[in-house]
């Protein structure tokens, strides 16, 4: 049976600010999608197996670490890096790109809604006692260190939005990635490009109006056959693949509604050898 479980205000020190390949940004979706899988398999009690339906992601806060002298105020999310020869008034001038063995971090206070299919006794226990639930977050998420979070409720299959109403404010992650493929003929990656560059979006009645857009990886795509690797773990064929980048957004908590793609489901697609996080309705 489907449980929704509510972890409201996570907050995770250090997290990897990298959105995609070669992109810096808000940590990726595949990220809160390995966290999620984690969370719903110690939710159930169980070291092996799969457990998660669904989840959702609320952000709340977001800062970045810089890794140098900033320009910026510490709450903008710009990361610039400086030689320590040049003088202070002239760094502006000497902005460069960080090199590689520095990856840019971000400290997120976030708010996690999983749909997990647990045993009926997994269910019964969690009721008697469930200070376990308090244990099941861990201490690591989306590479950064998890310092505390907020009570952990569990509810029964109801309306997920007035569950998500119990995390507070913020900014609800939804998916667009239907958007870069119109019937007009252009390239999923003009219209990417695009959108990604609209200095803001009109209003309009589907209540997009003030979704802040952003570039994330939603998935792979397999490019090789099956094969046990050299290096991979166990004797299990694994594929080579490339990754898959997808359109979502913050949306603000309170302009959120049942027609809302809040909730990210992984899906495999054998045919195509894809596995993807899609967007779905409550």
């Amino acid at each position: 049976m489907i449980f929704r479980l509510l972890f409201p205000r996570i907050e995770v020190s250090g997290a990897n600010a990298l959105a995609g390949q070669g992109a810096m940004g808000y940590p990726a979706l595949t990220a809160f999608l390995g966290f999620s899988q984690v969370v719903a398999r110690a939710v159930a009690g169980q070291t092996e197996g799969r457990f998660l339906h669904r989840f959702a992601v609320v952000h709340h806060t977001g800062r970045a670490r810089f890794f140098g002298i900033s320009c910026d105020k510490p709450t903008k999310a710009r990361y610039v890096w400086f030689d320590k020869e040049v003088p202070g008034k002239a760094r502006e001038k000497y902005w460069f790109t960080p090199p590689e063995e520095i990856h840019p971090q971000v400290d997120l206070t976030f708010s996690l809604l999983l749909e997990t299919d647990l045993p009926a006794e997994r269910v019964a226990r969690l009721r008697d006692d469930p200070a376990p639930l308090a244990r099941c977050l861990g201490h690591r998420a989306l590479g950064g260190v998890i310092h505390r979070a907020g009570e952990k409720v569990m509810i029964e299959p109801t309306d997920a939005l007035e569950l998500l109403a119990r995390s507070g404010r913020g900014h609800l992650l939804v998916d667009r990635t239907p958007e870069l493929f119109p019937n007009d003929g252009r390239d999923a990656l003009d219209v990417l490009l695009d959108k990604l560059t609209q200095p803001e979006e009109p209003d309009t009645p589907e209540s997009l109006a003030g979704d802040r857009l952003f570039m994330t990886h939603i998935g792979y795509l397999a490019i090789s056959p099956p094969a046990v690797r050299t290096r991979a773990r166990g004797e299990i064929p694994h594929q080579h693949a490339e990754p898959i980048h997808g359109l979502a957004a913050f949306r603000r908590t309170h302009a959120v509604n049942k027609q809302t793609p809040m909730f990210w489901k992984p899906i495999f697609n054998p045919t195509q050898q894809t596995y993807t996080l899609k967007g779905e309705q409550p």
